[in-house]
């Protein structure tokens, strides 16, 4: 993970509520790594706002998907697949990647960690741009 981000928050900081306490690390760490593109802390873990939790997401996309953006107009929600967190080794970039998807960010835009690379532990599924576990 990258080192703690020693710099302000951004003043349009969005408010993050990491819902499984043993995923605050993780969430900081790809918070940090969104904080190095910004020059500021865009999101920060005050135990409201934006929920980031585990959720079993297997069954639900017939897959072992790592993580999963869930929006609706009142409530975002970042669901990390509790059937992948023993086989990836980093999960930051991920935890980037679904922040980028809540800023606005797509698959294949020209931001940061939009482009991730399947982590080890996981492959790229053809098709879908899905990267799943194994």
């Amino acid at each position: 993970m990258p080192p703690p981000w020693t710099g302000d928050f951004c003043a349009d900081a969005v408010s993050i509520n990491v819902v499984d306490a043993e995923l605050t690390g993780i969430v900081q760490g790809g918070i940090d790594l969104l904080a190095e593109y910004f020059g500021c802390q865009k999101f920060r873990i005050d135990g409201s706002g934006l929920p980031v939790t585990f959720h079993e997401l297997t069954t639900t996309f017939n897959g072992k998907l790592l993580a999963y953006a869930f929006s609706q107009p009142d409530d975002y929600q970042i669901w990390i697949n509790r059937d992948c967190w023993g086989v990836v080794e980093r999960w930051d970039g991920v935890v980037a990647h679904e922040l980028g998807h809540y800023l606005g960010w797509r698959h294949g835009d020209d931001h940061p960690y939009m482009w991730l690379p399947p982590p080890p532990g996981s492959y790229a599924r053809d098709g879908d741009a899905a990267i799943v576990c194994y």
